[in-house]
């Protein structure tokens, strides 16, 4: 089964489904100068809760750096308008190593609502950011989050019917 390709060709589906406009995108764009720096101590926290569950945190452990690292390209993408190949291949990988790994897709969507909650936070604490943009950034970034996470869900249930 070619993935890849299906996936890729959801992508519209999805945006059109959630509502994300070249407005969301832009504001993220926007936005990106101020949360890039931060997404070093976000992972870092989001790592730091996966840390308080048995087995979770044993597995996000021992790979740490190396999932910080897959996070980091991934969210850079997500959130700077690449939404194209790149991403949906890197979406996938990350879903089926849930997959792989026998966690359950639970603690995907669990932990996107966590990275969600954190990233928000350093919107809101963003200076020089005026509360209009902060409450878009916030809308779109739930957007977008929900996209990544259908776009993994649905690469994670392909990995169960191979």
């Amino acid at each position: 089964m070619d993935l890849y390709s299906d996936l890729d060709s959801i992508v519209p589906d999805y945006r059109r489904f959630l509502g994300i406009t070249e407005g969301d995108l832009t504001v993220l764009l926007s936005i990106w100068p101020h949360i890039a720096p931060e997404l070093d101590d976000v992972l870092v926290a989001f790592h730091d809760r996966t840390s308080l569950i048995d087995g979770l945190g044993d597995y996000t452990y021992a790979e740490r750096s190396a999932l910080i690292d897959k996070q980091k390209r991934n969210i850079t993408m997500l959130f700077t308008s690449r939404l194209g190949e790149d991403y949906v291949r890197s979406t996938m990988r990350m879903a089926i190593s849930y997959r792989v790994r026998d966690l359950p897709f639970g603690w995907y969507i669990a932990g996107s609502a966590v990275f969600s909650e954190l990233i928000r936070a350093k919107i809101l604490g963003a200076a020089g950011l005026d509360n209009a943009l902060k409450f878009q950034a916030q809308e779109a970034v739930l957007k977008l989050v929900a996209l990544d996470t259908a776009l993994a869900a649905s690469a994670y249930n392909a990995a169960l019917l191979d």
